[in-house]
């Protein structure tokens, strides 16, 4: 809906056996011109929520990056 808001949710999972290690998060979206920005929430080995923020890219407005995600 128009001017309403979204929560869209996106679910990423290690099928390996190996711990990954944490990452940068780049989430790019559209169309250009729609404003957001939202924080990325896992959850850790002891089964907690963790929050961790992300920030709109300077470069693009379309683009936001989450900085060492686990």
């Amino acid at each position: 809906m128009p001017g309403g808001t979204a929560w869209p949710r996106l679910k990423v999972t290690n099928s390996g056996s190996a711990r990954i290690g944490n990452r940068d998060v780049t989430l790019k979206l559209g169309p250009a011109g729609v404003s957001w920005g939202f924080n990325v929430v896992y959850q850790d080995r002891n089964g907690n929520l963790v929050e961790t923020p992300c920030r709109v890219a300077d470069t693009d407005p379309n683009t936001s990056v989450c900085k060492d995600v686990p």
